[in-house]
């Protein structure tokens, strides 16, 4: 499962509940490895028939 490209994502997911609108909108500017930190800034929405990020 290492392998898998979105492995990051199915553990932030999985281990620290993140959202599924939340990983969708993570950038690597919301991560800062050296502090072991993570920001979420923004989230996608699905509303009304369109995607909407907010």
């Amino acid at each position: 499962m290492a392998q898998d490209r979105l492995y990051a994502a199915w553990w932030l997911a999985a281990l620290r509940g993140l959202p599924r609108g939340e990983l969708a909108r993570l950038h690597w500017t919301d991560v800062d490895l050296h502090a072991t930190e993570l920001t979420v800034a923004q989230q996608r929405v699905h509303a009304d028939g369109r995607q909407r990020t907010g």
